[in-house]
């Protein structure tokens, strides 16, 4: 009896650890379905994560591919303007070595001129201030699409050195090295004589005043066929570099002394160049800023029916009122770099647009 007491109570006693263990496994079968669960789990998130990565890797390779190409671009793009440049500038020394060393005349046709002031005599110092101070000069000094302005002095006599040529002397000076706006100028005057005592002489020492200016860019192809015997062909060259020219506006223009070219033999020439001159001043937008000069009146240019027929025409009485008070040249000089200024602003601000549209 006591031996049966004791078999049923372990039978119930495994059972118990049966029921025991049967619960133990089945919560570790549970735990067991979740751990796969979030096992998972982190293998589809590990599986996205490293997607994104292959993705960001992908982006990475595609933006260093563009980045490198970029520079290899930018670096081929700098190349190629440095072989411009170099062109350029082999281009520029050899068009100057072929014109020789008289594209050096115009600096030196300065000095000489503003070095003849303190030796004219009073009434021919009013005479330049009258220039200076006339109200066509004054209103072309505002105004970059005046066009072409064709200043008689009427002096007594046709002087090289004229109070015109000090005028003009005057003003390529505030232009050049007061308002840095860049200018090109030639004094008749002094060259009459020898290689570029003619308008072709003229022609010349412009083109070659173009290209000693880092606005102007010149072409390989510039040197090509040039001959500079050839009106045609130099007048070409200059459409050319005053075409690529790189400033905001147009270039200052100043010839003093016309009436010396105006020979039965060059005024022919003269008259090209003048009217082709006067033509892109009245381009749009205007190449040039023009002045002309002349000691006296011109019998060619400027008359019905000839060449710079269109141009505005200023002239300076015989008689200059408050004669022989001298040359006030700070008073009227600061006046005239005041005008020059305010044309140097409006063409760096883009006013010349709209002065344009006006006329």
């Amino acid at each position: 009896m006591a031996s049966q007491v004791m078999n049923e109570r372990a039978s119930q006693s495994d059972q118990m650890r049966l029921k025991e263990i049967r619960i133990v496994t089945a919560h570790t079968d549970d735990q067991v379905g979740e751990l796969k669960l979030l096992t998972i789990e982190a293998r589809n998130h590990l599986y996205a994560v490293l997607k994104d990565t292959e993705k960001c890797q992908e982006a990475m390779r595609d933006w260093t591919k563009s980045r490198i190409a970029e520079e290899d671009r930018r670096t081929s793009r700098d190349h190629a303007i440095l072989e411009q440049e170099k062109r350029m500038a082999d281009t520029r020394k050899s068009l100057l070595a072929y014109f020789g060393p008289s594209h050096d005349d115009a600096s030196h046709d300065m000095e000489n001129v503003l070095g003849h002031i303190t030796a004219m005599t009073l009434a021919d110092q009013d005479r330049v201030g009258a220039v200076i101070q006339h109200p066509a000069v004054q209103r072309w000094l505002l105004d970059p699409c005046f066009g072409a302005l064709l200043v008689h002095g009427n002096g007594r006599r046709p002087d090289p050195i004229s109070p015109t040529t000090v005028a003009c002397a005057l003003l390529i000076h505030i232009f050049s090295k007061k308002v840095f706006l860049p200018t090109v100028y030639w004094f008749c005057g002094l060259h009459t004589g020898g290689p570029n005592g003619h308008p072709l002489g003229m022609l010349r020492g412009l083109v070659c005043q173009l290209l000693c200016l880092s606005c102007c860019r010149c072409s390989p192809e510039d040197r090509k066929g040039l001959d500079m015997r050839d009106l045609g062909k130099l007048l070409k060259l200059l459409r050319r570099l005053l075409r690529r020219s790189t400033t905001d506006g147009p270039i200052v223009c100043i010839l003093d002394g016309l009436s010396f070219y105006e020979t039965r033999h060059q005024r022919n020439d003269l008259g090209r160049i003048i009217s082709e001159l006067a033509r892109l001043a009245k381009s749009s937008p205007p190449k040039l800023i023009l002045l002309f000069t002349s000691p006296i009146r011109t019998s060619y240019i400027g008359r019905p029916g000839e060449p710079g027929v269109n141009l505005t025409i200023a002239e300076i009485p015989d008689h200059v009122s408050g004669a022989k008070q001298g040359l006030d040249s700070h008073q009227i000089m600061s006046a005239t770099e005041t005008r020059a200024r305010k044309l140097s602003e409006s063409l760096g601000s883009g006013k010349m647009d709209s002065q344009e549209k006006g006329q």
